[in-house]
């Protein structure tokens, strides 16, 4: 399609008194098509990452993504305290001083810096602390590990101007269980159900659904990670450097809800850090299941991203 698509919302349905109307050009056997491409290779053995980068840029470039201008108030990215405390904003950011370190992950390249980080949500089944937590330290629900105790040091960033995510709501596990993403999705269907005949709506939820899967589910094999990277690389590729990803967080069984980001997106200012805070995690010996999270010192951030954690007095930084 000529079109890029800023935005799916109810505002988008009417434009000057008329519904808004699109059409996909691209026949319902070429997507599956070239999905199926993407599903066959990556059980291949040594996946070809410049084949799956082509195939999901041709994908995106025939069909509109479910793009959604964030404006909550924060996010939260937690890293994890092995030695000292953290002191500045550039050691709790992505890392932009040891790429060599950097692994494989969900959407990043090896050695590649990106800014994992998650929506603050709350309710019986999630906290969006506890998910920041887990996304970035796998090893606490690792049944083989022998951990005990654990500190963390959570950033919470202001968001400053609208960003830009594509939404991978469409995973059937997380709609059953987040009524978040529920509250999420509901726009798009709107929109859909709305934007697009049967046809095409049947095209587009068999490639956000996908695509959604692939981001929520819990992947044992870097071959995996091979596909989501090169769908976020297409993503960056056709839509710019400033376009992040929001999806079901594995970890919390698809309670939780995370966000993918660009450095670029972090050094344009979308974000601002404001205040930190330090958690302590302690497994309990009778449960492997049953943690306990507690904030334990905090700190607000000066105009320069330094910062001094100190023991807790006011609960009021961390909600």
């Amino acid at each position: 399609m000529e079109n890029k698509y800023e935005f799916f919302s109810l505002e988008d349905l009417v434009k000057d008194g008329k519904d808004l109307k699109m059409k996909i050009n691209t026949s319902f056997e070429t997507i599956e098509s070239l999905v199926d491409s993407l599903k066959n290779e990556v059980k291949k053995l040594n996946p070809s990452s410049l084949f799956l980068e082509t195939v999901c840029y041709d994908l995106i470039s025939r069909l509109p993504l479910p793009l959604h201008k964030y404006d909550d108030t924060f996010v939260l990215r937690a890293r994890e305290n092995i030695s000292n405390l953290f002191t500045t904003k550039s050691e709790i950011s992505y890392n932009s001083t040891k790429p060599e370190v950097i692994s494989l992950g969900r959407f990043n390249r090896a050695n590649e810096a990106m800014f994992y980080c998650t929506a603050p949500i709350s309710g019986p089944n999630v906290n969006g602390a506890l998910t920041t937590i887990t996304e970035t330290c796998k090893e606490i629900f690792d049944e083989e590990s022998n951990w005990q105790h654990k500190s963390f040091t959570i950033g919470k960033w202001i968001v400053q101007k609208h960003i830009k995510l594509v939404a991978l709501a469409f995973f059937d596990e997380a709609l059953k269980k987040s009524v978040h993403m529920r509250n999420i999705i509901y726009h798009f269907d709107q929109f859909l159900d709305s934007a697009f005949n049967e046809e095409d709506q049947v095209k587009c939820r068999m490639f956000y659904g996908y695509f959604s899967q692939c981001a929520g589910k819990v992947n044992d094999t870097d071959s995996n990670y091979l596909l989501t990277n090169a769908f976020y690389f297409a993503i960056r590729k056709y839509y710019g450097e400033e376009t992040g990803i929001l999806y079901s967080s594995a970890t919390t069984e698809n309670h939780g809800i995370n966000i993918v980001l660009t450095k670029e997106i972090v050094d344009s200012g979308y974000l601002k850090l404001d205040a930190v805070v330090l958690y302590e995690i302690i497994k309990s010996s009778s449960n492997f299941y049953n943690i306990s999270c507690m904030p334990l010192m905090q700190s607000l951030v000066d105009q320069n991203g330094n910062f001094e954690l100190k023991n807790i007095i006011d609960q009021s930084l961390i909600t």
